[in-house]
């Protein structure tokens, strides 16, 4: 009887083992696309996504703004569309460069930071949960997959409700590969967290 009943056991945990991992299979990553280009003067990253249609943020009005739902996770692209030819003075191509977090808010409509307001997150704070940074002090984050000079892609885990501003650069490259100029846009992410 010991025998049957370690062994009924075993395939039970083996089954519920199982089936959350096709649970955790079933669930796909909501995926958003924030679709940016440089403008004509190339003094200016301008989103060309509507207002909300990155993801969630109808009505808003911020250009870019992505919203994480309630218990949602996201991942979100980032993608500079259009020539990326750089005409400036030694200039050869647009790149996009980094996504930046700062100006983080619980309540109200947020300010966005200046230029110095950029990261200083704390380790195990909201931000640092939701997001995997390369530095949490510039608020620099790290790619989900390896960044091309036309796509990043980040990852949020929504676990808390906050708001935060993100900033996209890109940069014009010269030929040897130096930054000529970087420009950037700064919209939001607004997160409703996880029950």
């Amino acid at each position: 009887m010991y025998k049957y009943n370690h062994i009924k056991k075993i395939l039970i945990g083996l089954v519920l083992v199982f089936f959350s991992g096709i649970c955790t299979v079933a669930v796909a990553d909501i995926h958003y696309f924030v679709q940016m280009k440089v403008n004509q003067q190339e003094d200016e990253l301008v989103i060309k996504t509507n207002k909300g249609d990155a993801g969630g943020c109808t009505g808003s009005k911020y250009k870019g703004c992505v919203k994480a739902n309630r218990n949602d996770d996201i991942k979100v692209s980032f993608l500079l569309a259009g020539n990326t030819k750089c005409n400036l003075e030694n200039g050869v191509k647009w790149k996009l460069a980094d996504v930046i977090l700062g100006g983080y808010y619980t309540s109200g409509d947020g300010s966005k930071p200046e230029d110095d307001g950029w990261g200083g997150f704390a380790v195990d704070s909201d931000v640092d949960q939701d997001f995997t940074f390369a530095d949490l002090a510039t608020g620099v984050l790290k790619p989900v997959s390896a960044k091309t000079d036309r796509q990043i892609i980040i990852r949020d885990k929504n676990t808390n409700v906050y708001g935060v501003w993100y900033k996209v650069t890109a940069d014009c490259i010269d030929a040897s590969g130096g930054i000529v100029k970087t420009i950037s846009v700064d919209p939001r992410v607004i997160n409703e967290g996880k029950d």
